[in-house]
């Protein structure tokens, strides 16, 4: 009765349902590979932010992904030119800060509006508070293995400049994406079998699509048909 499934037709809708099972469960596992990374890095990334500020020499010779996000402290003043690197509504101010006895790191000295006026940096020494980061792809001044850090706080502060938001810590929709994938692949099989079932039914009932059998079995119901006379009316 289903010898029709090895027709060319039917092998090849097989296999092209097959595939899309395949690809759609692939995408479900991704995104929860996705959802799994995300957590990761919200436990890294909260446990790094709120430890206690390190000292800054502590913490700059450690390998790049141990030092990423880490709070650190100090010292120096702002020297060089500051860079305007574009962002969403406005722009990052990052500036060369000259460490007391030490090296040159760039620090993200904070968000302004982008109708708002360039505040110049503190003039004199600073005490600095900032996050080891990453640059951002929009910053063209930070050579290669510069140090990197977003300002968390200052004296003298700025209160014209926006310290950098954190970013969001949340799981995303990676779950949500997930579920909607495997619920596609399902959708996709249970149309398969019904497809199949469809198609093997008038092997299984060859009355199925007769004409004069479908009559019969309506002439047997207790309820007359509508497209039968009804008998019980004498005809004029």
């Amino acid at each position: 009765m289903y010898r029709f499934l090895v027709r060319p037709k039917w092998i090849a809708f097989t296999l092209v349902v097959a595939g899309a099972v395949v690809l759609m469960m692939n995408l479900a596992v991704w995104q929860l590979d996705r959802l799994a990374a995300r957590k990761d890095f919200n436990v890294l990334v909260l446990e790094r932010i709120v430890a206690p500020p390190a000292a800054f020499a502590e913490v700059a010779e450690l390998p790049e992904q141990q030092r990423e996000w880490r709070t650190v402290t100090l010292e120096g003043g702002y020297r060089g030119e500051t860079e305007l690197a574009a962002t969403a509504g406005g722009y990052l101010l990052v500036t060369p800060f000259g460490i007391d006895g030490g090296n040159t790191v760039f620090v993200d000295r904070g968000f302004i509006g982008s109708a708002a006026d360039v505040p110049p940096p503190p003039t004199g020494p600073v005490q600095l508070t900032a996050r080891l980061r990453t640059p951002p792809d929009a910053v063209d001044s930070v050579p290669d293995g510069a140090l990197y850090l977003d300002r968390v706080s200052s004296a003298p502060d700025e209160p014209d400049v926006t310290p950098r938001e954190l970013p969001s810590l949340d799981d995303g929709p990676h779950l949500s994406y997930a579920i909607q994938w495997f619920i596609f692949a399902i959708c996709v099989a249970v149309g398969w079998v019904l497809a199949v079932r469809r198609s093997a039914r008038p092997r299984l009932d060859p009355e199925a699509d007769d004409p004069a059998a479908v009559r019969r079995r309506r002439r047997q119901q207790a309820v007359p048909w509508q497209d039968e006379p009804d008998r019980s009316t004498p005809q004029a």
